[in-house]
């Protein structure tokens, strides 16, 4: 039988084993640890808040999705704080008198109404037609209440206008009729009668950038009627939408300029960003960010803005909107470009015509203003060789790339072929807004 020799290191390690194993003197139970994660410490401080504020006894109504804390903008905000709500529908009915008035029932239509806060005061301030959407089925249930002491004068449907982008994509695909079905029953007024008023916050940038785009394309909101927007954003979407070329370059983009040029900005009011859920973390800039002035800039607050149509919105015909929004967006991907070499690859004898407008051979686009730009698209379309240049076929290949319903969207007498007819056929409004503006 075959032995194995242990030195006696090995020994005295199996001991301190043994030994360390056996014993009797029991160690101390660890404290509890006072970590807590970040998502409930988040949920914590909104449940708290919501039992310090007036709206506590409704608090338990609440989903739990809004009770979070997103590191992201998210789709949806409620509000949940009566003062702000009385605020909010002060400002409104102050600014759009007409949707209080006995005699007009101008529809307005709130956005994600949430609880119903900001709904029971614009009730309280006459408004007839009042029409809520609201997706959420636990929050659309208890505004059927409200819908039902208010009978004739509120209406509850369960569309998602904050995903507004989704619903005319769905309709251009599919050949639906979602955006009927969310307008139904409401009348259009001809321009510059207002046929709808738009209440409601939207958090995220996709509805603020699809405002342009469904001015120039006639889809949305724009295909019945003229609507006024009251919206709640963020300080940086504003700070967007109103960008100005010198003082804003790096923010100075095609839907800023397409939106100073179809509707008139206001700011009315500075709201407390915790009157609305859910709350979001506090930016976290990167290394070398180029924007942390821009997304720290009024982080603690929202702001309600008012957007007018203005002249170009209406007096502009479908396909002159639509040459004004590529006009735009071509000419403004790169706005270091010299402004006589953007139009020269259209019309080759064009300096002297742009010399009038006081463009020299160093000027670049993205140094000109909306109004500046909007003169010389009006003149640019009104050019000889306008409707033979390359541009309007450049403007059908990248309508047709971009899934746009180009030409559907076309009534049967502005037809892109020939476009020549288009163009010398616009209508007399239009050569007067153009003569306005160009002298």
């Amino acid at each position: 039988m075959s032995t194995i020799s242990i030195s006696s290191t090995m020994t005295r390690q199996l001991l301190a084993i043994l030994t360390r194993n056996c014993s009797t003197s029991a160690k101390p139970l660890a404290k509890p640890s006072k970590y807590v994660p970040k998502k409930a410490k988040y949920v914590n401080e909104i449940n708290d808040y919501l039992q310090s504020s007036p709206f506590r006894k409704s608090a338990d109504s609440i989903p739990s999705t809004f009770k979070n804390c997103n590191s992201c903008p998210p789709e949806t905000l409620i509000c949940i704080d009566s003062t702000t709500a009385d605020t909010i529908a002060d400002r409104i009915a102050s600014s759009a008198s007409y949707i209080t008035s006995s005699i007009d029932r101008t529809p307005v239509l709130e956005m994600s109404p949430g609880p119903g806060l900001v709904s029971s005061e614009l009730l309280k301030r006459g408004v007839n037609n009042l029409r809520l959407y609201e997706p959420n089925p636990v929050l659309n249930s208890n505004l059927q209440d409200l819908a039902k002491k208010n009978k004739q004068r509120v209406n509850v449907f369960p569309h998602d206008l904050n995903s507004l982008a989704k619903l005319i994509y769905v309709d251009q695909v599919s050949k639906s009729d979602n955006m009927g079905t969310i307008m139904h029953g409401i009348k259009r007024l001809e321009p510059p009668e207002i046929t709808s008023v738009v209440v409601g916050a939207c958090p995220n940038p996709i509805f603020v950038h699809l405002l342009p785009y469904m001015t120039a394309n006639n889809q949305g909101f724009p295909q019945y009627g003229l609507t006024e927007y009251f919206l709640i954003v963020h300080p940086y979407n504003y700070l967007r939408m109103n960008a100005e070329p010198g003082k804003h370059y790096y923010r100075y983009r095609y839907h800023s300029v397409a939106t100073q040029i179809f509707y008139n900005i206001e700011l009315l009011e500075k709201l407390d960003r915790k009157s609305f859920l859910p709350w979001e973390k506090p930016y976290q800039p990167k290394q070398r960010d180029k924007q942390i002035k821009l997304f720290t800039h009024d982080e603690e607050y929202l702001y309600l803005l008012r957007l007018t149509p203005k002249k170009p919105s209406y007096e502009l015909s479908p396909l002159e909107k639509q040459q004004l929004w590529y006009f735009l967006r071509y000419n403004l991907f790169a706005r270091k470009a010299e402004v006589f070499t953007l139009f020269k690859k259209w019309i080759p004898e064009c300096v002297s015509r742009l010399e009038q407008f006081g463009i020299d051979e160093k000027t670049c686009i993205g140094e000109l203003s909306p109004d500046m730009l909007l003169r010389l698209f009006l003149a640019f379309i009104k050019w000889p060789e306008f409707p033979y240049c390359s541009f309007n076929s450049s403007m059908e290949m990248s309508f047709l790339k971009s899934n746009f319903n180009f030409i559907e969207s076309a009534s049967e007498k502005e037809q892109l072929v020939p476009v020549g007819s288009v163009i010398h056929g616009r209508s007399e409004r239009m050569n007067s807004l153009s003569e306005e503006l160009v002298t």
